[in-house]
């Protein structure tokens, strides 16, 4: 049996805040309290409550931040959605070993060599410069290029509390699993 909590009015009132009308419960609202907090907190995993999509599939991204990624095994030191495409790039240049092998990959802007202007940021790792994409534009290229060679990928995100967002407030989780 589950324990049975009884709130004052004006707590179940603040609650009610942070609801969504018939799509929340208090369980659900608590717990999206908990994940900004442990989130805050620098906790690398929030609770249970983030929605998994799997196999690079992902809903849409705008209004969206980066929690925390992992990428061919390794954890990013920098989270952000541009970060998490340049390691992918990184890592596909130390397989490909070939410049224009690696331009093809790539399925968003890019010229091979350096180039500095109009939103491109030259990786000097890979020998490829790669213009800076929104949320959906790179991980779309990330999840093609981790596809691609066999990386494995795993995201932590946090919708922003935004009307526009799909999801405000919520988590999700994106795994790509290639084994």
């Amino acid at each position: 049996m589950s324990p049975q909590v009884t709130l004052s009015a004006e707590t179940f009132g603040r609650l009610q805040r942070f609801a969504e009308p018939l799509v929340d419960d208090i369980e659900s609202v608590i717990n999206r309290l908990i994940d900004h907090y442990e989130i805050k907190q620098g906790s690398p995993i929030p609770a249970t409550t983030a929605k998994e999509y799997g196999g690079g599939t992902a809903p849409n991204l705008t209004h969206t931040k980066l929690l925390s990624a992992e990428i061919g095994g390794k954890t990013l030191a920098k989270v952000d959605w541009n970060a998490l495409l340049v390691e992918a790039v990184v890592q596909a240049a130390k397989k490909l070993n070939d410049a224009e092998e690696l331009a093809n990959l790539i399925i968003v802007k890019r010229v091979v060599g350096q180039k500095e202007d109009m939103g491109y940021r030259f990786i000097d790792a890979a020998g490829v410069s790669v213009q800076g994409q929104d949320a959906n534009g790179a991980w779309k290229a990330t999840a093609h290029i981790a596809k691609t060679l066999h990386m494995p990928v795993k995201v932590l995100f946090m919708w922003y509390d935004n009307e526009k967002a799909a999801n405000p407030g919520q988590t999700g989780k994106l795994t790509l699993n290639t084994n």
